[in-house]
This record gives C-alpha cells, structure tokens and sequence, in this order.
C-alpha cells in the first residue's frame, strides 16, 4: 500500500506526528497524522482518514484504488481504527466519507429536507450511516456436509457500514471442493445477484413514469421550501443559503420557527432582543390567524406534482382533485398562479395549457 495520507501537510516534523495504524483485507499499512490536528478534535470524536493503493498492489491485493476509514480519538489521544476499510472507486468518494465525519462530530442535530410518498417536511436528522454491499467466495478450513455432498465453499453476501465491521446478511453453499467449479459457480452466482440489483422495482407505473419521477424530485426543492417557508420562514431563509451557514445555526432557527408557530418548545431558545422581538411578535400573530402554517392546498400541489400526477393536468383538472379532497380549492386560474408562483415545473406536451 502507498502510505500516502492527503490530509497529512508535507514538510511536519516527525516529532509532530502520530502513527495510524490501518488494516484492510488482511493486510496493513501505517499513515502518519499531525498532532496538531488531533489535539483541536476532543476525546471520543471521530477522525476520517484514506489511503491511496498503487497500481502493483491493487491487483495483487484486488483493492479499489482508495480506501476510506473511521478512526476514533482516545482518551490517551491514541488513534484507533473502528470497523473495517471502505472501498472507493476515486478520491472524490474518499473525499466524500471524510466530509462524513466530520457531520459526525457535530453534536447538533440537522435540519434537513424529507421526501417521501408524496409528502415532503424538514425534519432533524441526529445520525446517519453510509454502507456499501458486496459478495464474496468464502472457503471453509474443513468441507461441510450439505444434503449427502460436501462443501468447502460458499458465497456470502455482506453489508458494511462505514467505522463498522462487515455484516452477513446471506450466505449460500456451493456442493463442492473444487477451486475451480467453485469460482465458476461464485461468478454465476456474482453475475445473478447484479442482474437482481439493475432491476427497476415492480410498479404499475410505466418506464416512462418511473424516469420522470425519480428524475424530476430534485426539480421540486425550490417549490417545497416555497410552500414551508409560510411555517418555517427563519430555516428556509437559512437553508436556501446552502454551505454559508452552520448546523447549529439552522437548528436555532427552526426551534424558533416551531415556537412561533406551536407556542412550544422542547429545549430552551437562546435569544438576543431582536430575534425575542420579532418571535414575540410571530407567535402573537399565528395566535390571531385562523389559518396559520402550511397552505393545504400549496401543500398537496407539490407534493402530488409527480406522485400523484397534478404535473399532466389541466388546471380546472387539478381544481376537480382538489375537491374530491374537500381542500375547497379556489378557481382554476388562481390555481394556475399558484403553480407559476410556486415555480412548479411543467412537463405537460407543448401546445397545452396548464
């Protein structure tokens, strides 16, 4: 393995640097990590570090050319490896895994954006993980009596999270001793299981459809803080500024957001008397409001602008499945302008209005 750790400043004095020792696929590799690096992360926090693999040895070894790991801090300020290596195909991804890391380390949950079934909302999101699966041919020290045949091999399918060590998640035996028939049997059986994975899932949707949909989600951020920023107007402001803006930041603003609009609280606020001001004033105002919050029928538009197929409808067809919802809708013109207002993007045939 090439020792060679990206994150590692060149010309540091050995005497400012700390040993890692790294093990992947039953061999190892030492990197070498400046101290003052560590010294700025606390005791227990998570450290992101990958490794480059030479040509030579990523043959010799079938290594991907970049390996990602977690490691973690002790108390004695030691580093220690947590799970196993994650394979990258680039150092992009490698890359990617540190950023990973360090959303570990932040102690503040994030806000972020939810889509699901057509329904859309910000949710806070405390951890996440990052896996990969694979299969591998597994050979026994001693064959194994299978049905009246012995075995020695078998082929395992595996799923690893990132800092952890690997998972069985299926194994199947192969009825032989043979190296060889057994290799042909794993590369059957490798080739089956990507087939299984490259299929779409069964839908009554046509091709067409499942494009569009998975296609286009992204496409309907912009209308979906649209229609939150009505009850949440502080986190959207906060999260439309993308990478300019820190976690606790946007917590901040959504606790605030919640009060404003719920008069609750599930932890207390830190304000200075601007944002006391203005929170005093919001929370008077939605107490007043009948109709505060998420517009229902905002709400339902984008959420069922692909799901439920409001994108392929006229506008007096878009009002018709609004009432037999009984979300009382306005006309079909203002609901044409609510769709331009909300930016929803249009995908009806040229030629039609929407």
């Amino acid at each position: 393995m090439n020792n060679e750790n990206p994150s590692v400043p060149a010309q540091v004095p050995p005497s400012d640097l700390i040993p890692c020792h790294l093990n992947y696929h039953r061999t190892g590799a030492t990197v070498y990590v400046d101290k003052r690096q560590i010294f700025k992360l606390r005791p227990e926090s998570l450290l992101g570090v990958y490794i480059k693999i030479d040509l030579e040895n990523q043959s010799l070894l079938q290594c991907p050319p970049f390996v990602a790991f977690q490691m973690r801090i002790t108390s004695d300020f030691e580093i220690k490896q947590m799970g196993d290596g994650f394979p990258c195909k680039d150092e992009d991804r490698a890359k990617e895994l540190m950023k990973v890391i360090e959303e570990k380390n932040v102690n503040v949950p994030r806000v972020v954006l939810a889509n699901w079934a057509g329904h859309f909302g910000l949710v806070t999101m405390a951890n996440f993980e990052v896996w990969y699966e694979g299969v591998e041919l597994f050979v026994y020290h001693h064959p194994k009596e299978i049905n009246g045949q012995l075995s020695k091999y078998s082929v395992r399918k595996f799923k690893t999270y990132f800092g952890k060590s690997a998972e069985i998640t299926n194994e199947e035996m192969l009825t032989t001793t043979d190296p060889k028939i057994a290799e042909q049997l794993f590369r059957e059986k490798g080739d089956e299981l990507q087939k299984n994975a490259a299929q779409p899932p069964k839908t009554n949707q046509s091709k067409d459809q499942i494009g569009l949909i998975d296609g286009s989600a992204a496409s309907l951020m912009g209308s979906q803080l649209l229609v939150l920023s009505r009850a949440f107007p502080e986190t959207v402001r906060f999260m439309e500024k993308l990478e300019k803006t820190q976690a606790q930041e946007v917590y901040d603003a959504f606790k605030r957001d919640v009060f404003a609009l719920t008069g609750k609280m599930d932890e207390s606020l830190l304000l200075d008397q601007q944002q006391f001001d203005e929170l005093s004033k919001r929370l008077r105002k939605n107490r007043r409001n009948k109709q505060k919050g998420i517009d229902p029928i905002e709400y339902e538009l984008v959420g069922g602008w692909f799901f439920k197929g409001y994108a392929n409808m006229t506008p007096e067809q878009r009002r018709d499945a609004l009432q037999k919802m009984n979300l009382s809708p306005p006309s079909a013109e203002a609901i044409r302008k609510i769709c331009e207002r909300l930016k929803l993007p249009p995908i009806r045939k040229p030629g039609r209005i929407n």
